[in-house]
């Protein structure tokens, strides 16, 4: 069977087709949270931000929050996510973020925090260099999640 490319069936993604379109292509892969394998799942998500936006460019982002909650114990959140904008015709200018989250119940030594956001001008191929060289990145290719989801908000204007 010939692999999934998002890019046979839509031309581009808007405020509408974007969480649809992640599911179907995580789907394709055989992948449906809350179980994610990470790599897969990366793998898809870059398939995804490639993708043209129907308004604007592509924007990604990659966030890690660290929890040292003692109730909890150590956890780590990882996200990756893409903005995407265009034209509601009842609602005007929109966007919103789509979000590729993992979960881990354990942590190690030396994970920070991150917000790594596109810069304005550089290229998705820069982008993604950037992430996959964090340890946080690395850590949630090697650890087993114990959960994932994908979920949409509307982004901050």
């Amino acid at each position: 069977m010939k692999p999934f490319q998002a890019t046979e069936f839509v031309q581009h993604v808007d405020p509408l087709t974007a969480r649809p379109l992640l599911d179907l292509m995580l789907a394709f892969q055989g992948l449906e949270a809350p179980i994610l394998d990470p790599s897969a799942a990366w793998r898809v998500f870059k398939e995804y931000l490639g993708v043209p936006s129907a308004v604007g460019a592509t924007v990604g982002g990659f966030q890690c929050s660290v929890v040292a909650e003692e109730a909890l114990g150590p956890g780590v959140l990882v996200r990756f996510i893409r903005e995407v904008a265009g034209e509601d015709t009842e609602v005007g200018p929109r966007r919103r973020n789509v979000f590729l989250q993992l979960v881990y119940d354990s942590s190690e030594e030396g994970l920070e925090d991150r917000d790594l956001w596109m810069e304005p001008g550089s290229s998705l191929s820069e982008f993604l260099t950037a992430v996959e060289a964090l340890p946080e990145f690395r850590f949630a290719m090697e650890a087993a999640p114990s959960g994932g989801e994908v979920f949409m908000e509307e982004a901050e204007t």
